[in-house]
């Protein structure tokens, strides 16, 4: 992982880093220069932070539960000294939660693969993202670039939002 980077000397918390587009956040920002605080449910990430490690950048993990809006209103009660809170909502996104679908029977592997087609046509693109296009958006509104960025929600949902509230 790199020293240098455009989080370098920067220290990112990631919520839901365990695995999916949490994991791939926290291992652009890694890659980014950033040092890791990884946030999760049940084993709080700790194999994404391994792999971290293992690559030569800095991460540790916590179990934790960010619902809370009290716990959320008290980060951004922090943005005078330099913390910044956003949202990425994200649309259809290709990754494999869990592991579950090397698991799946043939039938019922093969009805996934139908439903993520299906969901696939719906996107404006043709295509679900992919959990890394979602960190490069994360990687940005925790640089410089974003840094007038604080309590925004962004949607990177391949024009979803756009095609459903006004057709295509």
């Amino acid at each position: 992982m790199a020293e240098t980077g455009v989080l370098a000397g920067r220290a990112a918390i990631v919520t839901g880093g365990g695995r999916g587009i949490g994991a791939a956040i926290a291992v652009a920002m890694a890659g980014a220069g950033a040092v890791v605080t990884i946030c999760d449910l049940a084993d709080g990430g700790r194999a994404t932070a391994d792999e971290i490690v293992a690559a030569g950048g800095r991460a540790t993990s916590f179990t934790c539960e960010v619902s809370d809006p009290e716990q959320v209103q008290l980060a951004v009660d922090y943005g005078p000294e330099g913390l910044r809170v956003n949202a990425i909502l994200p649309g259809y996104i290709d990754t494999d939660m869990g592991g579950r679908r090397a698991a799946l029977p043939a039938d019922q592997a093969a009805a996934a693969l139908a439903r993520r087609e299906a969901s696939a046509a719906l996107q404006p693109l043709g295509r679900q993202a992919q959990a890394d296009e979602i960190a490069r958006v994360a990687v940005f509104l925790a640089s410089d670039a974003a840094s007038f960025m604080t309590g925004s929600m962004v949607t990177v949902d391949g024009g979803c939002t756009a095609t459903f509230r006004y057709g295509s």
